[in-house]
């Protein structure tokens, strides 16, 4: 089985703590990853999971409200660029 942890709309399945945008924070209030694990390892069931890096959620994301093809790739000097290199590791 391979489960979506993190789509690229940001939203996680668990309980991480850079983000308020996450399952627990719903009414369900559960890390569904965390039981979906336990309930495979008990099972001896296989499982994978995906995580999307993109987060549109995310302000340093690009200016949705532009056309993708206008900006897929970023524009020339947005003001949220400052942001990634805050927010990501990327060594």
């Amino acid at each position: 089985m391979v489960f979506t942890t993190k789509h690229h709309d940001g939203f996680c399945m668990f309980e991480p703590s850079y983000t308020d945008y996450k399952i627990t924070n719903t009414p369900y209030g559960k890390d569904i990853v965390a039981q979906l694990a336990q309930a495979c390892k008990e099972r001896s069931m296989p499982l994978g999971f995906y995580y999307s890096p993109p987060d549109m959620h995310h302000p340093a994301f690009r200016d949705t409200s532009k056309l993708t093809k206008k900006n897929w790739d970023g524009e020339p000097e947005p003001p949220e660029w400052p942001l990634i290199l805050i927010t990501c590791s990327c060594n």
